[in-house]
């Protein structure tokens, strides 16, 4: 076994400087170093210089084979080709050595990366070249830093990626491409309403693209103005490093040009392995580094071999059939393994692990420990003495004879929301088998990560405006004593909050108000919350079809209640409450009852941002529903529902701390969550797939359609049958109700044939008598549209007749003031 008498192993003043010390012979392919430095194994950005920089490594492992090469650089951040294998004889270790040359093959970048990052290069991964790196990052400006805007840039994308790919229409055609278009109709406010569709939909809509923008808060103009190539996005520039092994195409961020294309990043950097052939007597191997790299570090993505098998040992001995990720990452087994690491999740362990991507397999789920009396308010509190973490997690404990609540954050999370514009609330009914038990969460959407994160939850028994006026007075001091900064709102302080998303709770809003109202006496409540409230528009459009049903039938008064939305003030808004009220005879109770609860002034505030004192450049960039929310109850009962308060308080912690670190690894190691991209462009592709095969399997399953349930554009999106004539002859209108009539009569004949027959033709002629009426209402229309349009032509020749004569008169006066100078 070789030997090296000064050369000690262990822990202290293992790095020193040699001169140019030999570690092969024979020229020209001998090995040499300038430094040398012992290690049990090997770090994730070894260290490199111009003549070379060793690792003495020792090995108790075998590692023969090509697994036992694999499994030491793999424990390599860089990315290596393989250049050439030898037998040779290392003087260094006295010993025959298996020597590997690989060469550093860079990383990929994006093709917008900013100069400063690309121009970075690196002998060692210490804090001097992360901070250079931070600052280069940090040092990358927005183009367009209004988010509307950015979100049209990425829809015009994902709308021309899909057509790019030939995958726009059902029935893709050479000359099919998008564009924004108009429906032939005004809606109820008298505007047409825009849409993005195929050149070919308003002709066959069943089989061309489209998509609606109401309600998307797209800007219809910048959007317009891409799709018909008067508008060139200015180009952005990028900070996205990866490693060269990523399946990525591209960087996956939303510049208004576009995501950039990756491309590599070579290096001159080699590195060579001397693993000894008989391990037994000579237990090290080498690995030497020689030259610069000319590339900024990759990130940290690759996870080390030895953690691989152990997390594979570990699932190998815990199999089940119905094995999942989230399972395995709350798993007792797991968490022994993190234990022994001195972690407490996986991303402690390794910070690659923040990928939960990687976890490929995953052990049964494990119920949490069935101790009926040790889970509730005294299991909490004694879990609280015993656990550090759970401890350190809930913030506070109110508890008395009728009143429970638990307000539970990591310090990361509060700090987090305190540098946000707005947050959503809601509250989760199923969460919790205690009785009247409830959870209510704080949670965002933070659009640069693709990631929703919970920012508070609080477990109350409470479900009454003095209950949510405790619960958010003492989050919000929960806030100040851990950050040590006050909580602020913009109507009050000029800074801070200017909004908060949430459902038309009264009870949430009555809570709410009061406390605002304790802020700041000078303001009446309501007055508050026409100044913060913004009410979540799913929920708004579920209580429309509950009021009036989903059917076909009722789509124009769906539409007509939906306008509150786009109401262009406050009058208009309360006006077209009047009409509903007045002139809706379909559901005309639940519809008076539904305007009557959208009058009060809370409610339209929340509603319409005409009505509301939020200022409208702030309104226009806080999302308008409580999707986040919805998302993080269903995170949740990832760990089953109707949990007991401990069970469902310690898989909270689970589910926050794994968010907080997902985050922190992102805005610090750039490390992504999850190998799928997470941008906008993507959901939106995504999302039009999942429509394009819907459409695709009901065309198949249903190719022959009735005429009651064609839908085609119109003001409020759908036609109503009777409507149809442009589509639907009169004639095969009759031809049609004459065959359903005739089936009738066949199923029940024998019994009344003459009142069947009668029928039949009381309802052709009633259809006769709706085709005509749609015609003369359409022609009536066409003419008032025809008329609007040459009054239009008419201003339009006036305007333009105008500007002529202005710039005669500045023609002149530029001419006189020339021959003055002349003189």
């Amino acid at each position: 076994m070789a030997s090296f008498p000064n050369s000690p192993l262990n822990a202290e003043d293992l790095d020193h400087q040699v001169p140019l010390i030999r570690l092969t012979e024979g020229a020209p392919d001998s090995l040499a170093s300038d430094y040398i430095e012992y290690t049990t194994c090997l770090p994730d950005y070894p260290k490199t210089s111009t003549h070379g920089y060793s690792y003495i490594v020792e090995k108790k492992d075998s590692l023969n084979g090509k697994d036992g090469i694999k499994t030491i650089l793999d424990e390599v951040q860089y990315s290596k080709d393989e250049i050439s294998r030898k037998n040779i004889y290392c003087a260094f270790l006295r010993a025959p050595v298996l020597k590997v040359r690989l060469k550093c093959s860079g990383v990929k970048i994006c093709e917008y990366l900013s100069s400063d990052l690309k121009s970075i290069t690196h002998t060692s991964y210490n804090n001097s070249i992360w901070s250079q790196m931070r600052q280069a990052q940090q040092a990358v400006d927005l183009t367009e830093p209004d988010q509307n805007r950015r979100n049209t840039y990425t829809f015009y994308h994902s709308v021309l990626s899909r057509f790019e790919r030939q995958k726009g229409c059902l029935q893709q055609l050479d000359t099919c491409s998008p564009g924004v278009q108009y429906h032939r109709e005004p809606d109820v406010n008298g505007e047409l309403i825009p849409f993005v569709g195929c050149v070919h939909y308003l002709n066959n809509p069943r089989y061309h693209f489209y998509r609606r923008l109401l309600g998307t808060q797209l800007n219809v103009e910048l959007l317009k103005g891409l799709f018909d190539n008067n508008i060139n996005p200015m180009p952005e520039e990028c900070s996205m490093i990866l490693h060269q092994k990523t399946r990525r195409l591209k960087c996956g961020i939303n510049h208004p040009q576009g995501s950039g294309a990756l491309l590599k990043l070579g290096c001159e950097v080699y590195f060579y392995l001397l693993l000894p052939i008989d391990q037994k007597t000579c237990p090290y191997y080498i690995f030497l580094s020689q030259g610069v790299h000319q590339h900024p570090p990759p990130p940290l993505t690759k996870t080390p071999a030895r953690i691989i098998q152990c997390l594979e040992k570990i699932i190998f001995n815990t199999l089940t059939p119905d094995m999942t990720t989230s399972t395995f990452l709350k798993s007792p087994a797991l968490q022994q393994f993190c234990h022994d690491n001195n972690a407490f999740t996986l991303a402690d362990v390794h910070q690659s692990l923040n990928n939960t991507d990687r976890v490929t397999a995953i052990i049964q789920r494990q119920k949490l420990l069935h101790f009926p009396e040790g889970q509730h308010y005294n299991g909490v509190a004694f879990e609280m003495q015993i656990n550090p973490q759970i401890k350190e997690y809930i913030q506070a404990k109110y508890q008395d004879d009728s009143e429970f609540m638990l307000i539970c954050a990591l310090k990361e999370q509060l700090e987090l929301l305190l540098t946000l514009k707005s947050f959503e609330v809601d509250m989760s009914y199923k969460r919790l088998k205690a009785a009247k038990l409830n959870e209510v969460v704080f949670t965002t959407y933070l659009p640069n990560h693709g990631k929703i994160i919970t920012l508070v939850r609080v477990f109350t028994n409470q479900e009454s405006p003095i209950g949510y006026y405790r619960l958010f007075k003492r989050v919000f001091q929960v806030i100040a004593n851990v950050t040590g900064q006050s909580v602020c709102f913009w109507h009050i302080h000029q800074e801070g909050f200017q909004g908060i998303i949430c459902d038309m709770d009264n009870k949430q809003t009555s809570g709410l108000g009061k406390y605002l109202y304790e802020l700041d006496p000078s303001r009446t409540t309501e007055e508050h919350l026409r100044s913060t409230i913004v009410f979540c528009q799913v929920h708004f459009h579920r209580n429309i079809v509950k009021a009036v049903g989903n059917h076909p039938n009722q789509q124009g008064v769906r539409q007509r209640m939906a306008g509150l939305l786009t109401c262009k003030c406050m009058d208009d808004y309360y006006k077209l409450l009047d009409l509903l009220q007045a002139h809706e005879t379909d559901n005309a109770d639940n519809v008076f009852h539904w305007a009557q609860h959208k009058r009060d002034p809370v409610i339209a505030a929340g509603l319409n941002k005409h009505c509301s004192l939020i200022p409208s450049e702030h309104w226009d960039f806080i999302r308008n529903s409580t999707n986040t929310a919805e998302q993080t109850h269903n995170k949740s009962y990832a760990f089953g529902r109707q949990q007991l308060l401990l069970p469902a308080v310690k898989s909270a912690w689970i589910l926050d701390k794994r968010d907080i670190q997902q985050y922190l690894g992102r805005e610090t190691f750039s490390i992504f969550h999850a190998n799928r991209t997470t941008n906008m462009e993507t959901h939106y592709l995504r999302h039009m797939q999942r429509d394009f095969s819907r459409k695709r399997q009901h065309s198949f399953s249903s190719p022959t359609m009735d005429d009651d349930n064609i839908q085609l554009p119109s003001t409020s999106g759908i036609i109503p049958p009777s409507l149809r004539n442009e589509q639907s002859s009169p004639s095969v209108r009759q031809s049609s109700i004459r065959e359903r009539s005739w089936s009738r009569q066949s199923s029940s004949r024998g019994r009344t044939p003459t009142r069947s027959s009668s029928s039949a033709l009381r309802r052709v002629a009633s259809a006769n008598i709706e085709v005509q009426q749609a015609q003369l209402d359409i022609e009536k229309e066409k003419v008032e549209i025809e008329r609007e349009r040459l009054k239009l032509e008419q201003e339009r020749v006036k305007l333009a007749r105008e500007q002529a004569e202005v710039r005669q008169l500045e023609l002149q006066n530029l001419e006189r003031e020339r021959e003055l100078y002349k003189k």
